[in-house]
């Protein structure tokens, strides 16, 4: 560990870590310039990125492309695009606006549930009556049919946050 001198030396750099109270230190030569990221205003880079963790397999909590859960997937890809949304599908639900089902586009959120106040599933709108979303039931992150009789049971509503 080094002390708290090291952010005064050129070759160490002091990191805030959010969550965490005493910040760390690493090496000037490791820090990586990061790109702004440029929010688009419409969903098909936001698919394009769920879609490159097709085939995934399902994890609980899981937010990577070593294992990922419905509501990592969807958290993940808008997070690349510059969006912060919330992390679990029953709290995504509550945020974003209403979309009529009617009128999906690429990148509306999908939810589904026993009911409006049990959300415990969610994918990605990707076009022509499909979603991608991560189902334990299903192996991981696949593409399915958004009219299949079993998804328009449980359907609850969807969320659109691109702006």
């Amino acid at each position: 560990t080094q002390s708290e001198d090291a952010d005064k030396t050129p070759e160490w750099l002091t990191v805030n870590l959010p969550g965490q109270k005493q910040p760390v230190y690493m090496l000037r030569k490791h820090a990586v310039e990061v790109q702004a990221v440029e929010r688009p205003s419409e969903g098909t880079p936001v698919v394009e990125t769920a879609t490159l963790l097709k085939g995934t397999h399902y994890v609980w909590g899981g937010m990577s492309s070593q294992g990922i859960d419905c509501s990592g997937l969807t958290y993940q890809s808008y997070r690349r695009h510059g969006y912060n949304i919330p992390r679990d599908a029953d709290q995504q639900f509550t945020a974003g606006k209403v979309v009529d089902p009617d009128q999906l586009a690429a990148g509306d959120l999908l939810f589904f549930g026993k009911d409006a106040d049990h959300i415990t599933h969610v994918g990605m709108y990707v076009g022509d009556g499909k979603f991608i979303h991560s189902s334990s039931s299903l192996g991981g992150v696949t593409i399915s049919p958004f009219g299949e009789a079993k998804f328009q049971e449980n359907f609850q509503g969807a969320r659109r946050f691109l702006k």
